[in-house]
């Protein structure tokens, strides 16, 4: 064998280059948790982003379905009378209609009343007549 004293000195220069290598490699590695930190926190921050295009998306449906409503609705009011002269010929027919009901009942109700003091005239008339005989 070789000399112990290269012997010792390969060694050390080896373990030297290893003490070397070692070090790059922890470098390396705490590089490497500083970005997987990072894209840890990258992947929260998405997380809440998804949440929120989600609530968002959610949002826009509900709307959707009320301008659909409201459109509907619209059509419905352009259909109506948009002016006075249109609305107040329907409103005066409707109060005709009900004034002529309620002249309908006046009569009824008097009509009604004679009727019945002819029948009781009549009872009358029939139970006196039956008694007296």
């Amino acid at each position: 064998m070789g000399n112990p004293q290269s012997t010792i000195d390969s060694l050390r220069e080896l373990n030297s280059d290893l003490v070397h290598q070692i070090m790059e490699l922890r470098k390396k590695f705490n590089e490497e948790e500083a970005e997987n930190a990072k894209l840890k926190q990258i992947i929260k921050e998405n997380a809440k982003c998804d949440g929120r295009v989600e609530e968002l998306e959610q949002k826009n449906i509900k709307l959707e379905t009320r301008l659909a409503i409201l459109e509907q609705t619209s059509l419905v009011v352009e259909r109506q009378p948009q002016n006075d002269k249109e609305v107040i010929p329907e409103m005066q027919l409707s109060i005709n209609n009900t004034q002529k009901t309620l002249e309908d009942k006046e009569t009824d109700t008097f009509l009604n009343e004679v009727h019945k003091k002819e029948l009781v005239m009549k009872l009358g008339r029939g139970i006196g007549g039956k008694t007296s005989m």
